[in-house]
This record gives structure tokens, C-alpha cells and sequence, in this order.
């Protein structure tokens, strides 16, 4: 059970992470 709540933690992060890149390089664009 550790290791799936852990599992699904990490790719939380991982899509947290993603989704903050995607928003700061539209906000990059965006100002342009």
C-alpha cells in the first residue's frame, strides 16, 4: 500500500512540475 501511495505521490510531483512548466512557457509566449 506504501508503495502505491508513494508511486502515485511521485506522479503527482511529476505532473505538478509538468503543468507548472507548461503554464510559465504560455506566459513567456504570451507576453511576447
Amino acid at each position: 500500500m506504501k508503495r502505491i501511495a508513494f508511486g502515485c505521490d511521485h506522479v503527482g510531483i511529476i505532473l505538478k512540475d509538468d503543468i507548472l512548466a507548461h503554464l510559465r512557457q504560455r506566459g513567456i509566449e504570451r507576453r511576447r
